[in-house]
């Protein structure tokens, strides 16, 4: 009893002082509501966006505050900047009054080696996606994609009655941006990065408090695991490279592994290590994962609203299967 109370008159000042703290330094020249301490509007948030009403917690605070409002998402001070006017505002001033930044959960789960920061790497990756973003290269993995949909629908959707859309189109996704984006086809491989997934990409959207038990510790976890796995994939590409089994145009991995290499020579510049390769791995999957697997999700959704919408769909269908067939013979 005295043990519980000596703990209890210790901490309950500590509670207090750090409670106070960050009331009284939440102040904003910004009109807003930032919510309890470290959750902030984070509840609030998140249960719109699993409702399907996320637009709501933008609209509510615009009647309050008008069009540029301040709010509290995961530990972070942040604004909201509504309408076509602020829009414009932030597409069009990126590097000039505005720059890409991330929250401390995802420099938390995407580490970068020797403190780098997240940001400022990720403008570097940025520089070697063009080449497998242009029209032409696009078009070469049509016939992936098509192959990979195709085994999908066969081990997931075939012989159901129902089908839970949204859980099988992010298995699709994930797999195949994993084969795209790494090169990697090996269903164990594959499994490796896919179990741990699921928990790293939760980890971003949770409050950062790190400690067991807390979901936001379960994806830094998680994230660790992966990059192990990458690093591990990146070990073994670069000796194909050597060996001349492996192209360096033939994925985002094997590109990045040459170009990273061509770039470490220059010793005026910081290192890049395999570890930070892995980390903007990890980086684009799971930026592109949630994204790709909505829009998947709701144009589905639209499919079955209107059916006469689908059936000029099957209809498309049926034309770029003979092409495919067509590409295939030649």
């Amino acid at each position: 009893m005295d043990t519980l109370l000596l703990i209890s008159s210790t901490l309950l000042p500590i509670i207090t002082i750090f409670i106070l703290y960050h009331f009284f330094t939440q102040k904003s020249s910004i009109p807003g509501h930032y919510g309890w301490p470290l959750i902030g509007e984070s509840i609030d948030y998140f249960k719109k966006l699993r409702s399907g009403t996320n637009e709501q917690f933008a609209m509510q605070r615009r009647k309050l505050f008008g069009d540029v409002f301040g709010t509290s998402i995961l530990g972070e001070k942040m604004a909201f900047l509504c309408g076509p006017e602020g829009n414009k505002f932030l597409f069009s001033n990126e590097n000039k009054l505005v720059e890409v930044w991330w929250p401390s959960s995802v420099e938390s789960i995407i580490k970068k080696s020797n403190n780098k920061s997240v940001t400022a790497e990720s403008a570097k990756v940025r520089q070697l996606l063009p080449p497998f973003l242009r029209a032409h290269a696009v078009k070469n993995y049509i016939a992936d994609m098509d192959s990979e949909l195709r085994q999908h629908l066969e081990d997931y959707w075939t012989g159901r009655d129902q089908v839970e859309v949204c859980p099988f189109v992010a298995k699709y996704t994930f797999a195949l941006a994993v084969k795209l984006l790494l090169g990697v086809r090996d269903a164990t491989e594959l499994e490796k990065l896919a179990v741990p997934f699921v928990e790293a990409a939760g980890g971003i959207i949770a409050v950062p408090i790190n400690i067991p038990g807390t979901r936001f510790n379960r994806g830094v976890k998680a994230s660790k695991r992966i990059r192990e796995v990458i690093n591990g994939i990146i070990a073994q590409r670069r000796k194909d490279l050597a060996d001349g089994t492996a192209d360096p145009s033939q994925n985002l991995l094997s590109h990045m592994i040459v170009e990273v290499d061509k770039r470490n020579q220059d010793t005026s510049n910081a290192p890049t290590t395999d570890g930070d390769m892995s980390s903007d791995l990890l980086g684009l999957l799971i930026g592109g994962y949630d994204t790709i697997n909505t829009t998947v999700v709701f144009i589905m959704m639209m499919l079955v609203d209107y059916p006469d919408v689908y059936r000029e769909v099957l209809k498309g269908k049926a034309n770029l299967t003979l092409s495919l067939a067509l590409s295939r013979k030649t």
